[in-house]
Order: C-alpha cells, then sequence, then structure tokens
C-alpha cells in the first residue's frame, strides 16, 4: 500500500507543484459592525464573509465570557458581502449585575460571531423607559391620483392619468431596510390634446392598458425623517385611436401611436436624484397616515422642472398610506 507521504514524495519527483494553506489561516473579520438601542431593545447589523446563509449570533460579554443573545441567517446586500442583522428585545440581553433593580440602564459590550470570525466589540448604552413602545411601520396599502405625460413639440401632448394603488408585499429579502409593494388596482385614462407647428389638431383618447406595476418604501430611521420611495405603473405604450386635423384636410386621420407612459414616481434624475423622499414620524404604535406626493419634468434641455415643458416628460402624484405594518423580519431565532 502506498503511505500519503510515499505519495507526496512521488508528486514532489515529479514535478508537481502543491501549495498547502497554513493550518491556522486566520479567518476573514466581520465588519461594518453597528449597534443601536430603541425603546426597546437593540438593532445590530454586520457585514459577515461568506455565503448568504450563514448561521450568525450576537454576543454580550458577561461574567467573563461571551454568551449569545440572538441568532440571525445571513442575507445578499447590496454589495459582495452577505450581511446580518438582528432585532433583539431588552428580555433577552444579560445584565451585568447580579441584583438589578430598576430600569435597565447600564453599558453592554456586543459582538458578531460566525464559524471562526468575529467582529470588533462595541459598547453601547440602553435603557428602557416605562411604556411608548416603538415598533418600525410602513403602510400596508398606499393609493392616490397619478399623471403622466410626454409633450411634443407645439403643444401636443399624450397624457395619462386617474387612480392606482398598490399593497405591502413583505421585506425585501435583499436588504431589510425596503419594504415592497404589489400593483392592487389602476383605473387610468389617456388623452392627447394641442395642436403641432404646422396646426394639425389631436384629440382622441381611451382607457389605458395596465402590464402591471410595484413599489418600494424606506423603512425609515427610529427618530423619524427623511426616507425614500418609489412607486411605478407599468401600460401598453400603444395609444389606438389618435386622431389629427389638419388645416385643408375634409376629415380627420386617425392612427396609432407609441407614447411611453410608464407612470413613475421619481426625484429629478439630471441631478442625481432618481428616487423620491417622504418625510415620516418617529416609529411608533399608532395608526398614521403617510404623504407621498411631488411632480417632476425633465424638459428639452435635460434639466428637471416642476412645469410640463415641450418636449419632455412629465409626472405628478399625490399618494397615501395607510394600515401600518411591522417593516421587522429583524427578529432574531430563539437562542434559548
Amino acid at each position: 500500500m502506498i503511505t500519503f507521504r510515499a505519495a507526496i514524495v512521488a508528486l514532489i519527483s515529479a514535478g508537481v507543484s502543491m501549495s498547502v494553506a497554513p493550518a491556522h489561516a486566520k479567518p476573514e473579520p466581520i465588519r461594518a459592525f453597528t449597534v443601536s438601542a430603541t425603546d426597546t431593545g437593540l438593532r445590530a447589523s454586520a457585514l459577515v464573509p461568506g455565503r448568504p446563509g450563514r448561521s450568525a449570533t450576537l454576543q454580550q460579554f458577561v461574567g467573563g465570557k461571551w454568551v449569545s443573545v440572538a441568532s440571525t441567517r445571513t442575507k445578499r446586500a447590496q454589495g459582495k458581502t452577505p450581511r446580518a442583522r438582528w432585532r433583539v428585545p431588552f428580555d433577552d440581553l444579560r445584565s451585568s449585575s447580579s441584583i438589578h433593580a430598576g430600569p435597565l440602564a447600564e453599558l453592554l459590550r456586543l459582538r458578531a460571531k460566525s464559524g471562526n470570525s468575529t467582529s470588533k466589540p462595541k459598547r453601547v448604552r440602553i435603557s428602557r423607559p416605562p411604556g411608548n413602545p416603538q415598533t418600525p411601520t410602513v403602510p400596508g396599502f398606499v393609493g392616490g391620483d397619478i399623471k403622466s405625460q410626454v409633450s411634443a413639440d407645439g403643444s401636443v401632448s399624450f397624457a395619462m392619468s386617474g387612480f392606482a394603488s398598490w399593497e405591502f408585499a413583505g421585506i425585501d429579502p435583499a436588504d431589510a431596510d425596503w419594504a415592497t409593494y404589489k400593483l392592487l388596482d389602476a383605473r387610468l385614462t389617456w388623452v392627447a390634446s394641442g395642436t403641432d407647428p404646422s396646426g394639425c389638431i389631436y384629440s382622441g383618447g381611451g382607457p389605458s392598458t395596465v402590464l402591471g406595476g410595484d413599489g418600494r418604501v424606506q423603512v425609515p430611521p427610529s427618530t423619524g425623517g427623511a426616507a425614500f420611495y418609489n412607486f411605478r405603473v407599468r401600460v401598453d405604450p400603444t395609444l389606438k385611436g389618435i386622431r389629427v386635423q389638419c388645416p385643408g384636410d375634409p376629415a380627420p386621420s386617425v392612427f396609432d401611436g407609441t407614447f411611453d407612459l410608464t407612470f413613475i414616481t421619481t426625484d429629478c434624475p439630471s441631478a442625481g436624484r432618481p428616487q423620491a423622499v417622504y418625510q415620516s414620524p418617529p416609529w411608533t404604535d399608532q395608526n398614521f397616515r403617510w404623504g407621498f406626493s411631488g411632480k417632476v419634468g425633465l424638459g428639452k434641455a435635460g434639466f428637471c422642472t416642476n412645469v410640463v415643458e415641450a418636449p419632455g416628460l412629465y409626472y405628478e402624484w399625490s399618494l397615501n398610506g395607510i394600515d401600518p405594518q411591522p417593516a421587522d423580519d429583524l427578529a432574531p431565532l430563539p437562542s434559548r
């Protein structure tokens, strides 16, 4: 029988190059570990090397050793490195004192761990005031009036308007800071109007053929403030039955045209702000209404305006969100 040692010697004698990894290679560290305190517990996040789906724990230093207080699985993130997120209630945290009375208020030492990889420890001061629990929420339904318009030379325009609504579809599995939405309903019509430079008058209209739609709302910071959102309705670009009456013609001509009136909420793309912004109140368990409204046009020079310019695009919307839904798939798996 050829021994392992003899096989290695034979390979080296035959000129086969070999590379052997160090027996105790240092594991790649966990990076971007952040921890923040809320009124009900902790939120933590970290970039964990390896494939998505790895087990990752949040650990607390208590009594001279690291103790796991929460577990989760890593998910795909915008970068190449997967991200782990934890949301830990106060009841799952360990007191650093053997005797603890009154509201929890102390300095905790925490780190992230996955396999042999760990993050640099962080310290965070936490406190638990009585009552007033706070929870990140996003609207369960969003709906309202929308308008999309394409303006051509002269005063000719092709506009679509009506009502659309979207329904909460869950938290984005690739990024838990975003809620996703699917189109629930859209009742839209298009209309052609205006006169071109040659004096031809455009008219006509009808129902728009809706192909689908989606949306995204960013979960705001716990203290409230600015966050991004985006809603869209895709429609068939073919407009059937456009009527054109030109000077000297005995009767108008009728034709089908292609004008993409797909609607999208957006900020000024030429200024590098492709996503619209909304202002949110702080996290709360109360039922409040979200407001998503705006208007933006992109004119001939490529600069954004808040009015219709020809030739160019124009969007306008006034949407409201209701029925708060927990934006919380960050709850950790039971650790004990």
